[in-house]
């Protein structure tokens, strides 16, 4: 399994692409990119669902109605032989993960997903004193308004067993605070614990906010020699990376992964569990903030062949 990965540098050029799909997911719209991705999904594709995960009822809402995880399979089975575009930029971690771990295994089945790189974030002013020397020195943006912690999606999650091997491989981004709740909350072996960062970053010196949020965690755990880089914007290289270790530690070892870094990270890391009979998903399941990033950078259009 392998991904095509088409990049474009503007709104304009990927409706130029003109390419359409018989069925799209879209999620909510929170800021200008969520907006434009689910405003071209819906001009693109013939027929769409809203989908939304809700991590108390452990339940999908498609389109107003709720469905249950182990139900998605056969909501699903309708869309046999169908072009598939998912929106990685307005639909979350859940929502992607069990989109892909149910359409992986429909009969002639197409999956693109479509992600929208930010033009910049929203800093958090409570961190800044005004100053523009505090401004420009300012790592701490509003992305999240609340986390709800930890804990497992029905499909994807497994176990953390102490007594058991158990790689943990974090991808990492600005809130360094959801690496440090991991490691203090969770039943994680640090000598077994990866992390990567986004390297290259989706704008210059957008790495040095990711390093300095998370320093103090890699410090006080000892982690710094297993530190991996995979370019912010491509889930090909995570997907590389991930194949690298499962060679490695072999086919029957269990990989757990936390995504909590860039979507595109996300994105290549959850087309690996969906393919890996042993590899789960652990999330925090943020609830995001409103208007957390600003204008619309980069398109991407990442197709599973």
């Amino acid at each position: 399994m392998n991904l095509e990965l088409i990049k474009f540098d503007n709104l304009e050029d990927i409706v130029a692409y003109n390419k359409n799909w018989d069925i799209c997911f879209i999620g909510k719209a929170l800021d200008d990119r969520t907006k434009a991705t689910i405003s071209y999904s819906k001009q693109q594709a013939r027929t769409n669902h809203v989908v939304l995960y809700d991590p108390y009822k452990l339940s999908l809402t498609i389109d107003k109605n709720e469905v249950f995880c182990h139900e998605l399979k056969g909501f699903l089975e309708k869309y046999q032989n169908s072009t598939v575009l998912i929106d990685g930029t307005s639909l979350g971690v859940p929502e992607i993960g069990l989109l892909l771990s149910n359409l992986k295994n429909l009969e002639n089945i197409t999956i693109s997903i479509l992600y929208a790189e930010p033009g910049g974030y929203t800093a958090n002013d409570d961190e800044s004193d005004g100053s523009a020397d505090s401004k420009i020195n300012n790592r701490d943006f509003n992305l999240t308004k609340q986390l709800i912690g930890y804990q497992g999606i029905p499909q994807l999650a497994d176990t953390l067993d102490i007594e058991t091997p158990n790689y943990v491989v974090f991808f990492l981004g600005f809130e360094g605070y959801r690496l440090s709740l991991a490691l203090e909350e969770l039943n994680i072996i640090t000598k077994e614990c990866s992390l990567v960062f986004g390297v290259p970053s989706f704008q210059p010196s957008w790495e040095l906010n990711a390093f300095a949020n998370n320093i103090k965690s890699i410090n006080e755990n000892d982690l710094q020699g297993r530190v991996y880089f995979c370019g912010a914007d491509n889930p090909a290289a995570v997907l590389k990376q991930l194949q690298e270790l499962r060679s490695d530690i072999g086919d029957d070892q269990k990989i757990t992964i936390v995504p909590i870094g860039t979507k595109p990270h996300s994105i290549g890391s959850l087309i690996f569990t969906a393919w890996d009979d042993h590899s789960y998903v652990l999330y925090d399941h943020p609830i995001k903030a409103n208007e957390r990033s600003k204008k619309i950078g980069s398109l991407h259009l990442y197709s599973i062949l």
